[in-house]
């Protein structure tokens, strides 16, 4: 009888420890995945940072070239090249108001199309982009030919089997500058590309705007214009 209660107790004791394990094991195994998830969400947020630092610091840097610059054709100047910096080879127009619903052409580099066909892209560009991108808030970044037409129509057809990238540079709502972008969709522009330019924007709409302030600063605020006076070109 003393051995036969020693085994009942010896054989609960092992039930107990296997419903134990059983538990641990699930336990175990539930931890296990949090801690993937952690890991996963740790690495997301790092590279996130690491991104969001290296924004910062590229936009530091354009914004230390173009804090005490008072000369349009050098603001302009600057942001080409720092574009042409980071972004590499690529058309780029700048776009300046020239009245409240049209814009003209400040400066440009151009990549890889002809002289001839140049001018008449960016003239139709001024005039079909610029406009619309005064509308928007945020970059838009096209990249296959049925958005292009579905945004521009027949005024997308000039830049088929073309990556677009453009931007408005605002400041207090108001458009100061357009910044578009464009090579062949062979060389797309990366999102990282997407997010310099995106710092660019604000930087860009502030140089403007101070430019504008000062140049004007003798008018009164009723007669300061809300753009640009037509300015000659500046290729780069």
């Amino acid at each position: 009888l003393d051995r036969r209660r020693a085994d009942l107790k010896t054989h609960r004791d092992h039930e107990r420890l296997r419903k134990l394990c059983k538990r641990l094991n699930r336990v175990r195994r539930e931890v296990t995945h949090q801690v993937d998830v952690l890991c996963n969400d740790l690495v997301t947020a790092y590279q996130e940072l690491a991104g969001q630092m290296q924004q910062a610091v590229q936009s530091s840097e354009y914004q230390a070239q173009l804090r005490d610059e008072l000369d349009l054709e050098n603001v302009i100047r600057k942001t080409l090249e720092y574009i042409l910096e980071k972004v590499g080879p690529t058309n780029a127009a700048i776009f300046l108001p020239s009245t409240f619903d049209e814009y003209t052409l400040g400066g440009y580099i151009n990549y890889d199309c002809t002289g001839e066909s140049a001018d008449i892209l960016l003239q139709h560009m001024a005039d079909a982009i610029a406009p619309r991108m005064a509308e928007r808030v945020g970059p838009l970044h096209i990249t296959d030919n049925d958005t292009l037409t579905q945004w521009l129509g027949e005024d997308g057809t000039y830049l088929l089997d073309s990556h677009v990238l453009a931007f408005p540079c605002r400041f207090e709502n108001e458009a100061l500058g357009i910044v578009v972008l464009f090579r062949d969709a062979e060389q797309p522009f990366e999102p990282a590309i997407v997010e310099t330019c995106t710092g660019i924007a604000p930087i860009l709409g502030n140089a403007l705007e101070r430019i504008i302030r000062i140049h004007h600063r003798h008018l009164p605020d009723d007669d300061a214009p809300a753009g640009f006076e037509p300015a000659d070109e500046v290729p780069f």
